[in-house]
């Protein structure tokens, strides 16, 4: 916005060219008795923007580890020859996942729901809300090398939990199944979340 105050203007005012103003022009008891010719752009500093990083930096998750039985507290997240279980926060917020974690029991008895709610990772980043993953797994049972699914949440309290499994055929196994299986690989791959 232009605003001249107190001004005697005697003569033509003449502007030839664009002038970028990126803020108030204040013009006070100023007399112009000739001709005021703009023929060039007003030009002002340029902005300046800081530096961004995209290469990811990645932080190992802390799993629970303590060795409770019956496969509770039995997680760990190093795995020969893959990614180290950890995230990375990227410059807009958004947490990204990898690695693969892996329950250290043997045997574990999916009829006792203790395994069900009880933290097998903690330490991540906070999320906006309570985040709902669906993700596969590896576990022995009933066969060789089953995939099946599972079903973890991330807490605003950044506590990971498992909430159930699925079987092969998709039926849930926590609390029904009485067969032990040995849980193996949960994968965290291509896992994001917000913590704006």
């Amino acid at each position: 916005m232009a605003s001249l105050l107190s001004t005697n203007v005697n003569s033509i005012l003449n502007v030839m060219a664009n002038i970028a103003n990126t803020g108030n022009l204040f013009v006070t008891q100023n007399t112009f008795t000739g001709n005021l010719s703009v023929t060039q752009n007003a030009t002002f500093a340029n902005a300046t923007v800081n530096s961004v990083n995209f290469i990811p930096v990645w932080t190992n998750m802390t799993v629970n580890n303590s060795g409770t039985g019956n496969g509770v507290n039995a997680w760990v997240g190093v795995q020969t020859g893959l990614d180290t279980a950890g995230f990375w926060t990227d410059p807009f917020g958004i947490v990204h996942l990898r690695g693969l974690l892996a329950n250290g029991a043997q045997n574990v008895t999916f009829s006792n729901t203790i395994f069900l709610n009880t933290n097998i990772a903690n330490g991540l980043p906070i999320p906006t809300t309570n985040v709902v993953f669906g993700v596969p797994v590896q576990a022995n049972g009933n066969g060789a090398g089953n995939v099946c699914s599972a079903v973890i949440t991330l807490y605003h309290n950044n506590a990971m939990q498992i909430i159930n499994i699925a079987g092969p055929n998709g039926d849930p196994l926590m609390g029904v199944t009485t067969t032990s299986w040995n849980l193996g690989n949960l994968s965290l791959y291509s896992l994001t979340y917000n913590t704006h």
